[in-house]
C-alpha cells in the first residue's frame, strides 16, 4: 500500500499488548501510541521507563527495545518508509525522542485509529489520506514541543519538588523512580526541557537561597553553607563565585566545617564591591 512518496506496510490496535520488540529497524520507520500501562524503552544504551499516554518512534540506526512493564499495556503502531521521512526529519517533524500526551489522550488514540484505517486501504486516495493524516499527527506533536517549558506540567512539578528540597541530599534515582523513569531517562528528559542539568539546577536553587541569606541575614559564610547543604566551604566557595554578594562572605576564622583557615585567594573573591573602594 504504497502512494508517491510514502509507503505504508502495516499498522495495528492491541489493546492488551505483551509484545516484546527487540532488533534495531532495517529500513522503515514506525509511530507507536502507548494510552495505557507502563514499559521499558531503550535505544541502545539509552533507556527509561513510560507509564500512561506516550508516543514514541522506531527507525534505521539503534537497537531499539520496548516491552510492557507489569502486564499488558495499550498499543497502536504504524510502519511506513519513502522520501516523505527525510523531508520531515529536515524539517524536525520527526520525533527521535519519546513524547508524552500531555493532553486528550483518548482524542489522539481515535486519530491514530483513522491513520490505521486510512493506511489499510489499497486506492490511491486512502494512500493520500493517510499521508496527510500522518503529518498532521507530526506537525501536532511538533506544535506540542515547540510549546514554552513553564507550560510543562512534569517539568513544573518536578521542579518544585527540587526546589523545596535544593538543601538535601538528593536521590534522583528514587525521584525518578516517582515518576516512572529510570535515572538516565529522567536525565535526559530534564535537561531536553529545561535546557539545564538536575545537578545545574539544583545548584542554581542554592545560589538564589545564597543571594537571600547574604542580603537578609548576617549569618556567617560557614552557617550560610551549611544551611544549604554543602558540608565543605571550599566546594561552596566554588559556586559561590557567580553570586553577585551585597556584603561580605567572611567565614568565622577557623571554620568548624574545614577545620582550617580558607586559602586568601577564596577570601578575596567573597569580599564585597564596598571593601574593594
Amino acid at each position: 500500500m504504497s502512494g508517491s512518496d510514502l509507503t505504508f506496510l502495516h499498522g495495528s490496535h492491541t489493546p492488551c499488548c505483551v509484545y516484546v520488540h527487540d532488533r534495531p529497524y532495517p529500513d522503515y520507520c514506525t509511530l507507536q501510541l502507548m494510552v495505557r500501562g507502563k514499559l521499558s524503552l531503550s535505544y541502545d544504551e539509552e533507556s527509561q521507563e513510560l507509564a500512561g499516554s506516550w508516543l514514541w518512534c522506531g527507525y534505521p540506526g539503534p537497537h531499539v527495545r520496548f516491552a510492557g512493564i507489569e502486564g499488558a499495556w495499550d498499543h497502536r503502531y504504524v510502519a511506513f518508509r519513502g522520501s516523505l521521512v527525510s523531508q520531515w526529519t529536515a524539517e524536525g517533524l520527526f520525533p527521535f525522542s519519546p513524547q508524552e500526551v500531555v493532553c486528550d489522550a483518548n482524542d489522539w488514540a481515535g486519530r491514530f485509529d483513522e491513520l490505521i484505517e486510512a493506511s489499510r486501504r489499497g486506492d490511491r486516495l486512502g494512500m493520500r489520506l493517510a499521508s496527510n493524516l500522518l503529518e498532521k499527527y507530526l506537525l501536532d506533536l511538533a506544535s506540542l514541543r515547540a510549546m514554552p517549558s513553564p507550560e510543562n506540567q512534569w517539568l513544573k512539578q518536578v521542579m518544585e519538588v527540587l526546589g523545596e528540597a535544593f538543601h538535601l541530599k538528593i536521590d534522583y534515582a528514587h525521584l525518578a523512580h516517582q515518576w516512572g523513569m529510570s535515572l538516565s531517562g529522567f536525565r535526559v528528559r530534564f535537561r531536553r526541557e529545561a535546557g539545564i542539568s538536575l545537578h545545574a539546577y539544583v545548584v542554581q536553587c542554592r545560589i538564589t537561597k545564597a543571594r537571600a541569606l547574604l542580603s537578609q541575614t548576617e549569618l556567617p559564610i560557614d552557617e550560610i553553607a551549611q544551611t544549604l547543604g554543602y558540608r565543605d566551604i571550599y566546594f561552596f566557595g566554588s559556586s559561590a563565585e557567580s553570586v553577585d554578594s551585597r556584603r561580605c562572605f567572611s567565614p568565622t576564622p577557623r571554620s568548624p566545617l574545614l577545620g582550617e583557615c580558607p586559602p586568601e585567594g577564596l577570601l578575596s573573591r567573597w569580599r564585597c564591591k564596598s571593601d574593594l573602594a
